[in-house]
């Protein structure tokens, strides 16, 4: 086990970070209500402007379409769960719980890089559109060690990134249609027991207008 950082070692590495996004810093990850409550404090003091953003993020748009070619894409060519848990859901589109939950799965690893130059800026885990609201959805798998802060963060970073009338153009989605952000975790993981005993995570859930929502691992919706 490593040893824990104090609280400024732990904001050094947020401040000398060398990365180009607060999500990215390899701290933030470590499941550590300490350092939990360092970054929202942190945030609220240097990361955060007037529009409740994160400070420094820029629109992407991206010249090629938003929604990519998936016919080629297979199970077995990702080591990674999440990748997994999202094309399942895409395969089982409209289908029991997926369509209650999550209405209608619209893709899943939606590119938000324009060219090379755009470092550090990965992919959206999946979008969905339920209720005339357009969902920018990041998933932590039954197993994931990470802290709900990196995905609080790395939505929250896409959703400034994603330029929202393109997103909608490529997808055909009407202009009127809101786009919001949701975190999927599962019951009985480390992310879950934040989520339900960390006033700093839930300070940023609200702050940056998350829904969480909240699965068993046989998929049925947890009421929180």
């Amino acid at each position: 086990m490593s040893k824990e950082l104090t609280k400024e070692e732990f904001l050094s590495r947020l401040e000398n970070r060398t990365c180009r996004y607060l999500y990215q810093v390899g701290v933030i990850a470590t499941p550590n209500d300490n350092y939990v409550k360092h970054a929202y404090e942190y945030i609220l003091e240097n990361e955060l402007s007037c529009e409740k953003e994160l400070k420094g993020i820029k629109e992407i748009v991206r010249e090629k379409n938003y929604k990519v070619d998936h016919s080629k894409s297979h199970l077995d060519e990702t080591n990674r769960i999440e990748e997994h848990l999202v094309m399942q859901f895409y395969s089982d589109n409209g289908k029991g719980y997926i369509k209650r939950i999550f209405g209608k799965i619209l893709d899943y690893q939606v590119p938000m890089k324009n060219s090379n130059e755009d470092k550090g800026v990965k992919a959206i885990d999946f979008i969905n559109l339920k209720n005339n609201i357009l969902y920018l959805s990041e998933i932590k798998a039954p197993n994931s060690k990470e802290s709900l802060l990196k995905a609080i963060l790395e939505i929250q970073t896409y959703y400034q990134i994603v330029s929202k009338s393109k997103l909608k153009k490529d997808f055909h989605i009407n202009d009127n249609v809101l786009i919001k952000k949701s975190i999927v975790i599962y019951s009985n993981t480390k992310a879950y027991k934040q989520f339900q005993n960390n006033i700093y995570i839930k300070k940023l859930i609200d702050l940056f207008e998350i829904e969480v929502i909240v699965l068993e691992n046989n998929g049925v919706r947890r009421v929180n």
